[in-house]
């Protein structure tokens, strides 16, 4: 995702994923290398609420004051086997 739109990891300031459960998301985000301070989680909070869990996050970080102009965001899906979608946007 992020190499393909010639983004480093690094310069991704948040990252949204699917969070299904916690064994999950942990080992996404260990086996991609992500920071593990830029990860929003709401897993705690709300259980597994299927893919409403990105547009809430995503809520949460702009309700939060977390979210800066220019931040750029990786949201990414998963799905029943290993169907994945993962979409890049710059916040304004």
């Amino acid at each position: 995702l992020a190499c393909d739109a010639g983004i480093a990891v690094e310069d991704i300031d948040h990252f949204v994923f699917h969070q299904a459960n916690e064994r999950i998301l942990s080992q996404a985000v260990k086996r991609l290398g992500v920071p593990d301070d830029r990860v929003v989680r709401t897993l705690r909070e709300t259980g597994n609420i299927s893919s409403a869990c990105i547009p809430l996050a995503l809520d949460r970080l702009a309700n939060t004051g977390a979210l800066h102009a220019d931040d750029t965001i990786a949201l990414v899906g998963f799905g029943a086997g290993l169907d994945v979608g993962g979409y890049l946007l710059r916040w304004k």
